[in-house]
């Protein structure tokens, strides 16, 4: 078991592991978030930014530094089998799909339908 891992599963518990998670790597997890089993976060988690109300189910891959923001009507759900790129924000209440793909620095503020995959429409254009 890697470092990370250890200070995240000591943060479940302790409040100061909370703290060395946020020195050590630069993301804040608080530890009400629910998280299922088999979440992956790549570069051990640098500068992810979770709120404390987001719910991620199992088999979630999350790259480094993405945003998992609540806002007044409630926090993001991420279903099983979501992959989530590098820079991607998922922000309010919104609800990913199983198996969808959130691709890097793509900002989402609706619902994303199961096995879809959403990319910045910005990005779309130059691919086309």
């Amino acid at each position: 078991m890697d470092m990370f891992r250890t200070i995240y599963n000591l943060s479940r518990n302790v409040r100061g592991g909370a703290f060395l998670l946020r020195v050590l790597y630069s993301c804040d997890i608080p530890r009400k978030v629910k998280i299922g089993k088999n979440v992956s976060f790549g570069h051990r988690a640098l500068g992810v930014v979770i709120n404390s109300g987001s719910v991620i189910e199992d088999g979630v891959s999350i790259q480094h530094h993405v945003l998992l923001a609540g806002g007044s009507d409630g926090c993001p759900i991420i279903r099983k089998n979501v992959r989530i790129g590098a820079y991607a924000i998922i922000m309010g209440n919104v609800e990913i799909g199983e198996n969808a793909v959130i691709g890097a620095g793509t900002m989402v503020l609706h619902d994303i339908e199961p096995n879809s995959t959403y990319i910045n429409p910005r990005e779309l254009k130059r691919i086309k």
